[in-house]
């Protein structure tokens, strides 16, 4: 998971990984003059992947896969930029929200959250 700096403009074939499936959330460069930014996430092609939700309004992707031992897991990616045009709380809210209503249909979940977060209070 990882800052991306990708725009609609560059295909996933230019940073595509063999054996690995991309799933991205670009930042929306014509709503937004800030430059960088977006998250995407590389999960193994033998993982089976049966959500996936991009926020509109946060830099964030959270999938739902389930591992080979039948497991289920949310995957969460975000970026945080250290300017940021949202209330901080919101997007806080949002990842809880994520994560709970995951837990609450998975209580033996396993949730990884990773990415870029600056300055988060």
């Amino acid at each position: 998971m990882s800052e991306t700096h990708l725009n609609n403009k560059i295909p996933d074939s230019v940073v595509a990984m063999a054996s690995y499936n991309l799933y991205r959330r670009d930042r929306d460069y014509n709503a937004d003059t800030r430059k960088n930014g977006g998250i995407a996430v590389y999960l193994r092609q033998n993982l089976e992947v049966i959500c996936v939700i991009r926020e509109t309004e946060f830099e964030m992707i959270s999938i739902i896969l389930i591992l080979p031992t039948g497991h289920k897991m949310l995957v969460i990616g975000a970026y945080h930029p250290p300017r940021f045009s949202y209330d901080e709380t919101d997007f806080l809210n949002r990842i809880v929200e994520v994560v709970d209503d995951f837990l609450d249909i998975n209580p033996n979940g396993l949730v990884l959250f990773g990415g870029d977060i600056n300055h988060l209070n």
